[in-house]
């Protein structure tokens, strides 16, 4: 069967956010958000909803934001060890636009581009034929000023299950100790208790849709919510669409998407609309199953 992994292991794609860096911080809820912006443009298409279904792949996406004058890049690389294992990893970069830095005496010092960076390590394991289990790794860091960086490190642990045409997850994720800010504060991780659960029927013998639904409750913050539904046609053709009810620390917002896949390339795209902070993103990525 093919391998089933935690939503988090692989990153094919990213979206960007204005101001992103500082707006998480600053809310006073939790540091590093952009840890849960949607990166895989094939999820992001149906609001990050459902579950990943992910073997031996790698990819490569690039991103813009123009309102927020943010762009990225992010890569990734998956392979299926043996029956039981998956080992992967990946890396994601943002910056965003550069603004004057101004000293304590009202002079510009300079000019800086804020920039925020995600390394990725995962491995999981078929406990048995219909679930496996999974734990990720990440190191982030977030780059504000010249003399403002903060670092953090987490975890994901997960499982996945697969009964038939029905997936279900279930996992925590983003834990780690407190991102302490310039003045000493602690700000905790987006870490938050994630359940998945996805359909897929068939229509005749060309036609597919997989329905997703995801909720997740936040040990910082309120709850949220995801649903989504994706249309394929003969395996090559995709279209997407989703819906996330957002808290304090990610916002509400739409997606459609689309897809191609042929001799295992697959181009996918999506776009979020419906938010006045994530709306507009864009993000495109390349990649190759094998």
């Amino acid at each position: 069967m093919k391998r089933i992994a935690l939503i988090v292991i692989a990153l094919f794609g990213a979206v960007i956010l204005g101001a992103q860096t500082t707006e998480f911080l600053d809310n006073g809820v939790t540091a590093m958000g952009y840890a849960l912006l949607p990166t895989n443009p094939s999820k992001a298409g149906v609001a990050d909803a459902g579950v990943l279904v992910h073997g031996s792949s790698a990819g490569v996406s690039c991103l813009s934001y123009t309102p927020g004058s943010q762009q990225g890049l992010s890569a990734d690389f998956s392979l299926g060890l043996g029956d039981k294992f998956t080992v992967s990893a990946g890396f994601l970069m943002l910056k965003s636009e550069s603004y004057q830095e101004i000293n304590e005496s009202g002079n510009v010092i300079g000019e800086y581009g804020p920039s925020d960076m995600k390394i990725t390590a995962g491995i999981s394991y078929d406990v048995l034929e219909w679930i496996s289990a999974g734990i990720t790794a990440h190191y982030l860091r977030s780059a504000l000023a010249s003399d403002a960086t903060l670092n953090a490190v987490c975890a994901d642990l997960g499982a996945v299950a697969s009964f038939g045409p029905w997936q279900a997850g279930l996992g925590v994720f983003n834990v780690g100790p407190a991102v302490k800010g310039a003045d000493g504060t602690g700000y905790p991780l987006p870490t938050f208790v994630r359940a998945d659960g996805q359909y897929l029927m068939d229509i005749g013998q060309t036609s597919a849709v997989s329905f997703g639904l995801s909720g997740q409750v936040f040990f910082s913050a309120g709850p949220s919510a995801s649903a989504g539904a994706e249309y394929s046609f003969k395996d090559i053709l995709f279209a997407r669409i989703g819906a996330h009810l957002g808290n304090e620390v990610l916002p509400s917002y739409a997606s459609l998407g689309l897809g191609v896949k042929f001799a295992g390339v697959a181009l996918d795209a999506a776009y979020l609309l419906a938010s006045e902070t994530l709306g507009g993103s864009l993000m495109v990525g390349l990649s190759y199953s094998f």
